[in-house]
């Protein structure tokens, strides 16, 4: 089991079975919301001893595209029966959004997109308009970059006009990870927890190492992130299967029948003995008549 804090709200599993090499690098999950300045100080990468491991945000170019949420469900509100609208929770507020992504079955369409975001899911902001298109020649205009991006909901409505509504639509909204790298030592497990708003940012050596030595990272994955119990004193999806204790050896039962058989012996024993006892010795005579 793997000590954490209390309080700390989730933790995911690190598969590092792969890892031939001195350091792990992880993608950071998106569940873990960075703080407003766009840090983890609420991460922290723990082994199975409980040990607190340093680690260093990744040198390289954060990925921009990581998938943040994903939507099948368009609607059109009562007040613009031309509009299919879709409200996308990101279940955290500070992520940096790159980009989102259009897909549907209608094969040639031009439209305009109005795109909107908001931090409480009901003042929005933004108000930014793009336009979408795909035609039998070209090449289609599906992705949309977004210029300012970190807030929870994103609200993305088409205006489809006077034509017919687009076809099996989806949007996939992008947003900008990081991957954090950390040494490993064979045979120990790992794993990352966060949302703990106490703690401040932890500070560690190892960047500025990094910095001055060759070094060489293989990728690892990050298992199911899981929510804890705010009581909870450990990370479950760490811990190996427990053995379970062996049963204990049963005694043999005495089979029904062997207990008045044996007593019965026993009667015909004890009488035979006490007979014994009484019989008086015979005497033989030996005088003449």
């Amino acid at each position: 089991m793997i000590p954490m804090l209390a309080a700390a709200a989730f933790s995911a599993a690190l598969d590092v079975s792969a890892v031939r090499a001195p350091y792990a690098r992880v993608h950071i999950p998106v569940a873990a919301d960075p703080t407003p300045d766009h840090n983890y100080r609420d991460l922290r990468v723990r082994d199975d001893r409980g040990v607190e491991i340093p680690y260093a945000l990744d040198p390289r170019p954060p990925d921009p595209h990581t998938v943040a949420v994903r939507t099948a469900g368009f609607e059109r509100p009562a007040d613009a029966p031309a509009v299919q609208r879709a409200t996308l929770d990101l279940s955290a507020s500070n992520l940096a959004v790159a980009s989102l992504r259009f897909d549907t079955s209608t094969p040639a369409f031009a439209r305009d997109v109005l795109i909107e975001h908001s931090d409480d899911g009901a003042t929005w902001s933004g108000n930014v308009t793009e336009r979408i298109s795909r035609f039998r020649v070209g090449t289609p205009h599906l992705a949309l970059d977004v210029a300012d991006g970190s807030a929870r909901f994103w609200r993305v409505s088409i205006d489809d006009r006077d034509d017919a509504p687009l076809e099996n639509l989806r949007v996939t909204l992008y947003a900008t990870a990081h991957e954090i790298v950390f040494p490993v030592v064979r045979g120990r497990r790992y794993a990352l927890t966060f949302g703990d708003p106490g703690p401040a940012a932890p500070v560690y050596d190892l960047p500025a190492r990094l910095e001055h030595e060759r070094w060489r990272a293989d990728t690892a994955s990050v298992r199911r992130v899981v929510a804890l119990s705010p009581r909870s004193s450990d990370v479950p999806a760490v811990s190996p299967p427990a053995r379970a204790a062996p049963a204990a050896r049963a005694s043999p039962e005495a089979p029904p029948w062997l207990v008045p058989v044996a007593f019965g012996a026993a009667v015909v024993v004890l009488a035979a003995f006490a007979l014994r006892l009484t019989r008086t010795p015979e005497t033989t005579g030996t005088g003449s008549e």
